[in-house]
């Protein structure tokens, strides 16, 4: 249950970070997908996946 706990807390630090303007990298992508894979977050993954196509990651 922990380990869940500071997964979910990780992608809410990833949207504090984008709220003030904080720009994902190519280093974050991946790990924040691979949260949303393990919490079965499928709709958010997807949506982060997307977010990293656009943003010239693939």
């Amino acid at each position: 249950m922990r380990a869940y706990s500071m997964e979910v807390e990780s992608l809410k630090l990833f949207e504090q970070f984008q709220e003030i303007g904080l720009k994902p990298d190519k280093l974050s992508f991946p790990i924040v997908l691979k949260v949303c894979g393990h919490c079965l977050m499928i709709g958010a993954g997807g949506s982060l996946h997307l977010m990293s196509v656009r943003s010239g990651f693939s």
